[in-house]
């Protein structure tokens, strides 16, 4: 695993985790206004961008790590802990293994209950890989995440570098994540983001998870992406 920082003396610190089949270039606007007002860690997963050929083991072994490099270079502590999709389902690991971890939690577009079916692009990247590599197909990939054109060539390289071992991985721990028990005991203020342009289908799942996070006694604030209210920094997403 790698770790991109921008330190900023003094300022709090905020930790955001990217989401499966993508790497730090999915939070380009996100960095530029973040690493103003923070010192900003953003993880780069195994399985991902210059981590591509590390395999991917689990949401299980990439908490424990960060939770590991956090302990050692900010006593175990920071004030943000943010995660989309991938990354917000490891972010909920690390917050039942250490509960006092930070003080706010932003948790975008995760699934919180294990899914039979898989997304299209998922299904593709797995069963029809050869396809899903071709810059065109790939392509229809990259509008399932994001709105315009900014990032594709970022995105398409990504794609190209991973293995289809750990893409099968890394969507099978997405698709079979589930909430850790242990949850209630997170002492941070948490708010639960979906996006604008997610389906219907995938809006209900959340909705479901959110109940679940709801009654294991979590306080938490559900929200769409384009709010601010009441939170440190505003998050895009998707």
């Amino acid at each position: 695993m790698q770790f991109k920082t921008y330190v900023q003396k003094n300022k709090p610190v905020y930790m955001y985790i990217h989401g499966e089949c993508l790497s730090a270039f999915s939070f380009q606007e996100e960095i530029r206004e973040l690493k103003k007002d923070y010192t900003l860690i953003v993880p780069v997963l195994d399985g991902h961008g210059s981590e591509a050929q590390k395999p991917f083991i689990s949401i299980q072994q990439c908490a424990e790590e960060l939770l590991t490099y956090l302990q050692e270079y900010y006593n175990g502590h920071i004030q943000v802990l943010s995660g989309f999709s991938l990354g917000a389902q490891i972010a909920v690991s690390m917050l039942s293994m250490k509960p006092d971890l930070c003080e706010y939690a932003m948790i975008e577009s995760a699934m919180m209950q294990p899914v039979k079916l898989q997304s299209w692009s998922a299904y593709a990247g797995i069963y029809t890989n050869a396809l899903a590599r071709k810059k065109w197909f790939n392509k229809f990939m990259y509008y399932t995440v994001f709105n315009d054109d900014f990032a594709f060539e970022d995105y398409y390289q990504n794609y190209q570098a991973m293995t289809k071992e750990n893409l099968k991985s890394i969507h099978h721990a997405v698709s079979t994540f589930q909430l850790p028990e242990n949850l209630a005991q997170a002492t941070c203020k948490t708010a639960i983001l979906v996006g604008q342009r997610e389906k219907k289908s995938m809006k209900k799942l959340y909705a479901r998870g959110f109940q679940s996070w709801q009654s294991k006694g979590i306080p938490a604030l559900c929200q769409k992406l384009d709010t601010e209210q009441g939170y440190p920094a505003k998050a895009k997403g998707s």
